[in-house]
């Protein structure tokens, strides 16, 4: 994966398809991926496991029920 992932965002949140409890997700930003960096993602859901990426929002509070 390359920068392209970030669009004209600074970070975002690579997630499985299909998971639970935050299980496999990645906080990205532009200096996670400088150079020739790649990134690795682990294999959830199987290998043919769907991956999401999502605009990174700062979070003020976090509610769960």
């Amino acid at each position: 994966m390359t920068g392209d992932l970030l669009g004209d965002r600074k970070r975002v949140v690579v997630k499985p398809d299909r998971s639970a409890g935050g299980h496999g997700m990645r906080f990205v930003s532009r200096e996670d991926l400088r150079g020739e960096a790649s990134l690795l993602l682990d294999t959830v859901g199987g290998p043919e496991g769907l991956w999401v990426v999502e605009e990174c929002l700062d979070v003020a509070e976090s509610v769960s029920t």
